[in-house]
């Protein structure tokens, strides 16, 4: 007979199962907006937390989860394809260092 205060075997494994799906979706989510600021420091010749905020700063006036706006951005670098509404609103807040940087819309620059 089981405590109505202990969950069953089945139940408690339900969760932890639950939790694992979760940490490494944020494990996942981490590495993809960890790559996408190393292309806005690279576009924009900015450092790693102007590149953060730029990226939040993007996906909270566009009401872009920050992952999926990572995901467009490290697509742009890998495929040189991005959502033309997300490219405008991050090239407008990337800093102009860079000739790549007003270029989202478009292709990719190539590596140098």
């Amino acid at each position: 007979m089981q405590s109505a205060d202990r969950p069953d075997t089945a139940t408690g494994e339900a969760v932890l199962a639950e939790r694992v799906a979760q940490l490494e979706q944020a494990v996942e989510s981490h590495a993809v907006i960890d790559q996408a600021v190393g292309v806005v420091m690279a576009l924009g010749g900015c450092g790693c937390e102007e590149a953060f905020r730029i990226l939040r700063d993007t996906s909270q006036d566009t009401n872009t989860k920050l992952r999926l706006l990572a995901e467009e951005v490290t697509g742009w670098a890998e495929h040189g394809a991005m959502d033309r509404r997300l490219a405008q609103a991050l090239s407008t807040r990337l800093p102009r260092r860079r000739a790549g940087a007003a270029g989202l819309a478009e292709e990719p620059p190539s590596p140098d």
